[in-house]
């Protein structure tokens, strides 16, 4: 039975909360100052912490800050209850090393559903401690090591994989198709498709900075920012649409794509950016809206006209808080397609070290314009893999399709 740690100097909120939590099946511990949290903390080996932000004598941050420097050998969930609003909290309290926000007045629900996946967490941090253990002991054993490697490789292989929507799904007349090669077991390549309320569907497509685990484990923490929930930190929704009650309200591209560049500024080697765009579709009028942050050019196929580039690049995400981000606003008609891709197709090299390039690219999406949708991204993989000379690829490969059909077809 897990062990929770109360942390609030008001006596009602720790009682409130204490009671919940029994009910819910946690042995819990309440102190009402960080002195007696971290004492606590040492002597128990608590794991999972419930803090308030404001309390005398020191601030929730300020607790998070002494816990990180702790040096135990164990991670400790820290999940912060705050009343202030906006950004500013929330990267200053995942700088101080928090793992959750809630916001006050507290939902229980919320809050179970968040210590739920604190608990998951916790779960997998024992899990991976218990491998590493095991890993020491085998010592010299290198291929034994490498075997435990790749077992958890391909896990995390499968768990991105999941995270992923289904290669071919329809929201509102919106259909999406999706073409994912990663370089290794995991990727720096993520994507989604979702409903944002009744007529508009979001959608994104993202490439972090480098390869392998650490590009994987920024795009995880990414997919998990931008989901269509109604939360205060949401960063590409907002409260309920008056018009449109229990929908929510969709901020603009260049809103959500300018949150994200203030939260991440990469570190002096330039190791955490990443380029993306993120847009949103009127399925009334097919118009969409944009942002392009550094991204190759989106191609887009109308049903009666030929293939042709969009959007002017913009800047990557991370880099500098001076960038600015603009939309790219297109009207479209039922038969029309969009396709959105990261530089591993543009930049897949051949034998000779020639790149497949956009020019390429474009011409065969022109040529593929009759064919079957079904057959369309099958025929596009099968030309890179030609390209290449094999299907192993030295970066990641995703390609997002979009493309307006009849709304009785979905």
């Amino acid at each position: 039975m897990m062990q929770i740690l109360v942390v609030d100097d008001s006596a009602f909120i720790r009682a409130m909360l204490q009671n919940a939590l029994e009910k819910w099946g946690y042995n819990v511990t309440t102190v009402d100052n960080i002195n007696d949290a971290l004492q606590v903390i040492l002597t128990d080996g608590i794991q999972f912490i419930l803090t308030d932000w404001v309390m005398p004598g020191g601030d929730g941050p300020a607790l998070c800050r002494k816990i990180r420097e702790l040096g135990v050998d164990f991670y400790i969930y820290i999940i912060l209850i705050t009343s202030l609003e906006g950004p500013q909290p929330l990267i200053d309290g995942m700088a101080a090393g928090a793992d959750d926000f809630v916001h006050k007045p507290i939902q229980m629900e919320e809050l179970r559903a968040r210590i739920r996946a604190g608990a998951r967490v916790l779960q997998l941090e024992r899990s991976l401690h218990e491998r590493n253990k095991k890993l020491a002991e085998l010592g010299d054993n290198l291929l034994a090591m490498q075997n435990i490697i790749q077992a958890d490789l391909k896990v995390a292989e499968r768990i991105q994989g999941k995270l992923l929507p289904a290669n071919l799904s329809c929201i509102l007349g919106v259909r999406m198709e999706a073409l994912f090669r990663p370089s290794s077991h995991v990727s720096g390549d993520i994507y989604n498709f979702f409903r944002l309320d009744d007529r508009r569907v979001g959608f994104y497509t993202i490439d972090v900075a480098g390869h392998g685990i650490a590009a994987a484990m920024m795009s995880l923490t990414l997919s998990q920012q931008l989901v269509p929930e109604i939360r205060p930190s949401s960063l590409i929704t907002f409260g309920l649409h008056e018009s449109l009650p229990g929908f929510k309200r969709a901020l603009p591209a260049t809103t959500v794509v300018a949150r994200l560049n203030q939260q991440y500024q990469s570190d002096d080697a330039g190791t955490l950016y990443f380029t993306m765009i993120y847009g949103v579709i009127d399925t009334v009028t097919r118009c969409i809206d944009f942002c392009q942050a550094g991204h190759p050019n989106p191609i887009y196929l109308p049903d009666n006209g030929a293939a042709q580039f969009i959007g002017d690049g913009g800047f990557p995400v991370g880099l500098t808080l001076l960038a600015e981000y603009e939309s790219v606003n297109l009207q479209c008609s039922q038969g029309d397609s969009l396709f959105f891709y990261s530089d591993g197709i543009t930049e897949c090299m051949d034998e000779n070290g020639q790149m497949f390039g956009e020019e390429q690219l474009l011409q065969l999406i022109e040529e593929t314009k009759r064919l079957p949708a079904e057959n369309v991204l099958p025929t596009i993989a099968k030309r890179i893999a030609a390209w290449r000379g094999n299907t192993k690829f030295d970066d990641d490969i995703s390609l997002l399709k979009l493309s307006f059909v009849d709304m009785n077809c979905c």
